[in-house]
């Protein structure tokens, strides 16, 4: 709800799109190559298919350190029967829990997708009724993998050959089967077509659609889900939906009342190399230390210097609060109300257990009162009422609302009535003609 109320004060209060927010950095990579293959940004399934597979595959990330509630959850199902495959360039801990460890040279991920996508052609492991019935561009998948032998992707990877063609055959012949995988995958030059590739995997041996054969992509922080889902993005409004989609648009003017552009916007990167340049004259950072996690901390702070003007709302002082010309003082998790979506598409309830201290207020509060003194009025009498208009605006959210989010809360899609989705693309993909997309794309 804060998300969406921010991207709705620099869109309407403000009149542009220049909106970003941190899962830029981390994720987009599995958005755009998820939305491009399967249809939607998000997991495929829920933690719970953890627990109903036979074998998963974690590549490029470490869940016991990074991930610790889904790091137990494997642990857990380890210890039941799961067979573990883990790929890192270093042995993690759950590797000690697992079947095979795979370590490849760093950067060469996609090698080793490739490398196990040609086993289970060559070997026959392929679910062709899957293949033929529910997904497109197979063939050109097929050419380009026959050269990914288990020797030519030893010699790129380092992983012996052996141990290539075992993994491949323990995830292919499994009942069930998930992957999951983290910011070891996506924070690469080559991140979205290493994505691209593991949704290569998985449709080939028709692990999807079905509990416990998931693609479950570990997200950095609680909300980096949900504030990309609310249209804090400078090219798509709420559920990745273009600003230059006419209807769209037109349907966010008419509920806010205001004109809006068409034009997509700044980039974080982007942001910071217009405030160099002086195109770019004020900012406002909400919840973001930029100075302290952005790559290229000297460059980062130029542009902050740079600036007319600089807002943060945080909770406390930061690295970048030391270039603000205001500080809003804001409130945490545990002092306001709302929604956090996490890793498996679920919109979670939090309530507060105390209020914001000192002259703190809840973040919706503060960017309310931000926007009506720019002469944008938004008139939320709560949190719950931001979601409504929410799930008013966005036919995937339509059946959401604080009610019925619950103690359980609800996995998008959530129709009208209030049905969500554990599970996505159980008889179709969200992709013109209903079928998924495979993607010939070779390791460089």
């Amino acid at each position: 709800e804060d998300c969406y109320a921010m991207q709705r004060l620099i869109r309407a209060a403000i009149g542009t799109n220049n909106i970003d927010n941190c899962s830029r950095v981390c994720h987009s990579p599995t958005s755009f190559a998820l939305r491009k293959s399967l249809g939607l940004s998000g997991a495929t399934g829920s933690f719970s298919d953890i627990d109903a597979a036979d074998v998963a595959i974690i590549i490029g990330a470490n869940p016991t350190e990074g991930h610790p509630v889904v790091g137990a959850r494997i642990k857990q199902a380890t210890l039941r029967g799961l067979k573990l495959i883990t790929i890192d360039p270093r042995r993690i801990e759950l590797s000690d829990y697992g079947v095979l460890h795979l370590s490849p040279r760093p950067g060469t991920n996609a090698a080793v997708m490739l490398g196990l996508a040609h086993v289970a052609a060559r070997d026959g492991l392929t679910d062709e009724a899957f293949i033929e019935q529910r997904t497109t561009a197979y063939d050109e998948v097929e050419a380009l993998i026959a050269h990914y032998t288990p020797d030519h992707t030893q010699e790129i990877t380092g992983i012996p050959a052996a141990d290539i063609e075992r993994a491949a055959h323990i995830y292919a012949e499994a009942e069930n089967a998930s992957i999951l995988w983290g910011l070891g995958v996506t924070e690469h030059k080559y991140g979205s077509e290493v994505v691209r590739l593991i949704c290569n995997l998985a449709l080939m041996t028709g692990h999807l659609s079905r509990p416990g054969s998931a693609l479950l992509p570990l997200r950095g922080q609680n909300n980096v889900q949900g504030s990309s889902d609310m249209g804090a993005l400078p090219d798509t409004y709420t559920a990745y939906r273009r600003v230059d989609n006419e209807p769209v648009a037109r349907a966010f003017e008419q509920r806010w009342g205001v004109q809006l552009s068409r034009q997509v916007g700044y980039k974080v990167p982007e942001m910071f190399e217009a405030a160099v340049e002086g195109k770019l004259k004020a900012m406002y950072i909400f919840g973001e230390d930029v100075a302290q996690t952005d790559p290229n901390t000297t460059h980062v702070i130029k542009a902050l210097e740079n600036l007319e003007f600089l807002v943060c709302q945080d909770i406390f002082e930061t690295e970048t609060t030391k270039y603000a010309d205001v500080v809003l003082p804001a409130s945490a998790f545990l002092e306001k109300s709302g929604t956090f979506t996490n890793a498996e598409r679920r919109f979670q309830l939090v309530a507060p257990a105390i209020d914001p201290p000192g002259d703190a207020k809840p973040d919706l509060e503060i960017i309310q009162l931000v926007s009506s003194a720019l002469g944008h009025d938004m008139g939320y009498a709560d949190s719950a009422e931001v979601m409504d208009e929410i799930a008013a605006l966005t036919p995937e959210y339509a059946g959401v609302s604080h009610e019925r989010v619950g103690r359980t809360g609800l996995q998008w899609p959530v129709a009208p009535d209030g049905t969500d989705s554990p599970i996505l693309y159980v008889d179709e993909f969200s992709l013109p003609g209903g079928k998924a997309q495979f993607a010939a794309l070779p390791y460089k």
